[in-house]
């Protein structure tokens, strides 16, 4: 929106003046004289009412339902799926009540809601220390899921699948706890497994002199830059294989197994 307003041309009191001719020119009636219409935003009003109170109870399930989200947030940052799962749980219980916030579409409405799950995941898993790139990916899939999904049985299945994913993702490529340069050197590795890597390599796209990284880097991980990149792709080379889809020599060349 931001660009979009600032491509919009500036008119000068002239330029309104040729425009609106043009226009009154371009009708079938006889000419009429051209003045600028504007109008005026609407002024807040003073003095406005608050809503009235809630009731007690009503008050109390609002301020756990927030509570639920912060802690399934917390959960999330700290890659952590056991917590998570007892936070959603709570927080699915809600889920038939506002399904009905569009009465004559209730999947619609649960959908929305899982678009809102997903942003929270998202920002929690930030938070933990994921890479954007990772996060654009992952939300984007479970973005896709959820309009796709036809039944809300379903959507609440997507929903608990997301937030283990989530938690997942945290615990596998989270650089929360290390240095500024440490994280770029991590995110720099795990986003191109697939490529050849190598101390120098690292040091150079980061703009560090390579013994400086390798000291900082082994006092961080407890590793060597090479053992950190072979503990990934055997990692990488795991979930793939896991999964059953690709061939034993795809999966290598996929996480930089040259042989």
């Amino acid at each position: 929106l931001e660009q979009f307003y600032q491509s919009l041309p500036i008119l000068s009191e002239h330029e309104i003046q040729h425009i609106g001719e043009l226009l009154v020119f371009l009708c079938t009636h006889r000419p009429i004289p051209v003045h600028r219409i504007t109008s005026e935003l609407p002024k807040a009003e003073k003095n406005v009412r608050p809503e009235p109170p809630l009731a007690h109870d009503e008050i109390c399930i609002i301020e756990e339902r927030y509570q639920y989200q912060n802690e399934l947030m917390d959960a999330i940052a700290k890659g952590n799926p056991q917590k998570a799962k007892v936070q959603i749980d709570h927080l699915m219980k809600d889920l038939a009540v506002f399904s009905q916030r569009v009465p004559e579409s209730p999947i619609r409405s649960s959908k929305n809601i899982g678009f809102v799950l997903n942003t929270i995941c998202r920002i929690a898993a930030e938070k933990g220390g994921v890479h954007p790139v990772y996060l654009h990916n992952i939300s984007e899939r479970f973005a896709n899921g959820i309009e796709r999904t036809k039944t809300i049985p379903h959507l609440k299945q997507l929903f608990l699948t997301m937030v283990h994913e989530y938690c997942e993702l945290v615990k596998s490529v989270s650089t929360a706890g290390y240095s500024p340069v440490i994280q770029k050197a991590v995110d720099y590795i795990l986003l191109h497994l697939s490529s050849p890597l190598s101390l120098q390599q690292i040091a150079q796209a980061l703009h560090v002199h390579p013994a400086h990284l390798s000291r900082k880097f082994k006092e961080e991980t407890g590793m060597t830059v090479t053992e950190f990149i072979q503990r990934k792709r055997i990692d990488e080379a795991k979930y793939y294989l896991e999964r059953g889809h690709l061939s034993i020599t795809d999966v290598a060349f996929k996480v930089g197994f040259n042989d």
